[in-house]
């Protein structure tokens, strides 16, 4: 079948839809039957469909050439969502009502059955919500379920201009609040009550605005009364007497409308999908983070290594979330969680420990081996260009006994060449804090790298350059320029540590970390040597600590200052 399209159905498409945003369409001819037309067509199967699309004015629309994905239901489907609303047929609804079913079950991008990952769709619908997409095991078989209850019949139906995928069920869009969702779950009713009773209700409450220029969005973490049974809670006052401190819960400094505001987050529209590709999201609760962690298929809020211990997380019940709402969407999470208060404590981290290269077995902390990485491979380091970073151990015995762990990340870092690296740090507990940046240098003047560092995009005041070594002054006299010996190793009595001072841990400054969470820590070089940064160590230390020690050895183990150090 041929149909052919002028320029005119293409502008009054456009104009049906006018007030969803401005679109642009490809203006072609094609052999293809296009989307409209194919309803027609196939009447056994979508003649009431296609007579929604003429009672709301918008089949020129689905006439006309672009990238649309549709999810069409069946004749069966509109009849039982017909005589679910009281009505006699589709004539009976308004064509604003119509228009608006039509934009809930079309998304303007190609979107086939290979992108159906579990979880929301990558593009909303033109309704403005986004629909989600699951696989269902049921009676032996495997379904896929869109916004979790419309069965798709059939899927991947090409056409001219987009794709088709048939339901057994009219999609709804959700125009109640988070709020009110959740209310109406009786097996929510105590995480409710304690909504209502911190203020939270009303703000979960408040609707975006096509007229705001920024859309306030709430995703909320739930949990269920079983999940508070099992912690002996059995009503909101036995959960206000757990966690309410001033009697006042609606007061913003009172802990239990803090524990509340931990499982909202601000301004966010974050289904699962959306959760994972961020290591930590800002809550509702001042400066305080949630942290996502995935093992395997399970996504954990808050599970973290603290002090080299696992903390463990908090389970999001993946199948029972993603719950759309008017303003949000809401999670539901197995275990309960809450604020942890924490006070500042040193982080050593041995950046050369990065998950990516845990799982080079052969070469993770095995002596004499190395590992070139490409950009993109780590998920937690980028850089400027697609020149690789190389993962070195050091199997020599006098430079690996003063490497922690013998390795480190060697980086082309020069003007011309990578002219920036940023890591993504490990969790740190909000404070403030001195940061040293642990190298290995060698006297060569101009030739080895300097750099300024920034953390969370801020500059901080010293350069580091590794084209020094330390001299052989106290280790008070060096704190006093910007610098310490930061390795420990028993064979060297003196100063503990390399006879060269070629070891060296360079002050970029003091920093003030806002939120518990994970942070970014950037350097920019600022010169144009021909020789590589070796990098062995970040330690934040509290800035009210003693930033001399302890000291680590080249195992990883701190080492508490001997009673009789130093020799003279």
């Amino acid at each position: 079948m041929k149909t052919r399209i002028t320029i005119g159905m293409i502008v009054a498409g456009a104009m049906m839809f006018s007030d969803c945003g401005k679109e642009e369409y490809v203006i072609a001819t094609s052999d293809d039957v296009l989307m409209g037309k194919y309803f027609e067509e196939q009447g056994d199967v979508f003649s009431k469909f296609h007579r929604i699309l003429e009672l709301s004015g918008t089949l020129s629309f689905l006439n006309a050439y672009g990238t649309y994905t549709c999810f069409a239901p069946t004749n069966e489907a509109i009849d039982a969502y017909v005589a679910a609303k009281g009505k006699s047929s589709v004539e009976d609804f308004s064509s604003e009502e119509l228009k608006n079913l039509v934009r809930f079950h079309v998304i303007i991008d190609t979107i086939n059955s290979t992108r159906f990952t579990d979880g929301k769709l990558p593009t909303p619908t033109m309704f403005g919500q986004y629909l989600t997409a699951r696989t269902y095991f049921e009676e032996g078989t495997s379904k896929i379920k869109i916004n979790k209850y419309a069965e798709i019949e059939s899927k991947d139906i090409r056409v001219a201009n987009g794709i088709i995928h048939s339901v057994k069920s009219v999609l709804e869009p959700v125009v109640i609040s988070v709020a009110e969702v959740i209310d109406q779950n009786p097996d929510y009713s105590i995480f409710s009550e304690a909504l209502k009773a911190t203020g939270l209700y009303d703000t979960l409450k408040l609707m975006p605005s096509e007229l705001d220029e920024q859309k306030r969005w709430f995703t909320v973490f739930v949990h269920s009364n079983i999940v508070y049974n099992l912690l002996g809670i059995n009503s909101y006052e036995d959960l206000k007497a757990k966690y309410c401190n001033t009697d006042n819960p609606k007061d913003i400094n009172d802990s239990l409308y803090l524990y509340m505001a931990y499982h909202i987050l601000d301004y966010s529209l974050k289904y699962v999908a959306d959760l994972v590709t961020q290591s930590a999201h800002l809550t509702f609760a001042p400066l305080e983070v949630v942290t996502i962690r995935m093992k395997s298929d399970s996504v954990l809020i808050n599970e973290d290594f603290f002090y080299g211990k696992l903390e463990k997380g908090a389970l999001i019940d993946r199948i029972n979330s993603d719950n759309t709402a008017g303003n949000g969407v809401y999670h539901l999470v197995e275990d309960n969680f809450y604020i942890k208060v924490r006070f500042p404590i040193p982080v050593y981290w041995d950046v050369a420990d990065q998950p990516e290269i845990r799982k080079l077995t052969g070469t993770f902390r095995k002596p004499g081996t190395n590992a070139f990485l490409s950009l993109g491979q780590l998920a937690n380091v980028t850089w400027s260009t697609d020149v690789p970073i190389e993962y070195i151990c050091d199997a020599g015995d006098t430079q690996g006994r003063y490497l922690i762990y013998s390795d480190y990340i060697n980086i082309n870092l020069r003007t011309a060449v990578i002219n920036w690296i940023e890591f993504t740090t490990p969790l740190i507990v909000k404070g403030k804090y001195k940061l040293w940046i642990c190298t290995r240098n060698v006297v060569d003047p101009n030739r080895r790298p300097k750099f300024m560092v920034y953390f969370n995009g801020e500059a901080l005041p010293n350069i580091v350059a590794t084209d020094n070594t330390l001299p052989k002054i106290s280790d008070e006299e060096l704190e006093l320029q910007g610098f310490k010996r930061y390795n420990y190793d028993p064979n060297d009595s003196t100063y503990l540590t390399d006879s060269n001072g070629r070891f060296a841990s360079r002050l970029a400054g003091t920093v003030d970390v806002p939120t518990t969470g994970n942070h970014t820590i950037k350097f920019v070089v600022i010169n144009n040597g021909d020789k590589y940064l070796w990098l062995d160590m970040i330690q934040f230390i509290p800035s009210d600590l003693d930033q001399l020690w302890p000291r680590v050895d080249k195992n990883g183990v701190l080492v508490d200052k001997p009673d009789w150090y130093p020799l003279p």
